[in-house]
């Protein structure tokens, strides 16, 4: 079963923990009157989810029998 208790527990959790950091954030991008840094503030999910999916990518490019054993080989 994909989605326990736990898991669903977790999410909302986290969705909770984003709220308050985003509100926390723009309060500090709104004293520094930067406009990158307000931007770069204002988008740190969508930074955050991107920098997930490379990573995630990247390693799974990287477990792939054919990239690490030149003979394609795996044990």
């Amino acid at each position: 079963m994909m989605w326990t208790e736990d898991t669903i527990a977790g999410a909302i959790l986290g969705c909770v923990a984003s709220f308050f950091v985003q509100g926390k954030l723009l309060d500090v991008a709104a004293s520094l009157n930067s406009p990158f840094i307000g931007a770069l503030l204002q988008w740190w999910p969508l930074v955050f989810i991107v920098t997930g999916l490379v990573v995630l990518l990247r390693r799974n490019s990287n477990e792939r029998p054919g990239k690490s054993d030149p003979l394609g080989g795996g044990r």
